[in-house]
């Protein structure tokens, strides 16, 4: 994989998108974990 992205030097916006793509995603993925350790500690007497 990181040599494709070497390769696609010339291909930058391609790569940024999948870049901001990737931190979006993993981004929700951090707030719904926090969300659910939330409610669940809430729940939890």
């Amino acid at each position: 994989m990181l040599q494709g992205i070497e390769s696609s030097s010339t291909n930058r916006s391609s790569s940024s998108f999948y870049f901001w793509f990737y931190m979006m995603v993993s981004m929700r993925l951090f707030i719904d974990t926090c969300l659910c350790a939330v409610q669940l500690s809430r729940h939890t007497p």
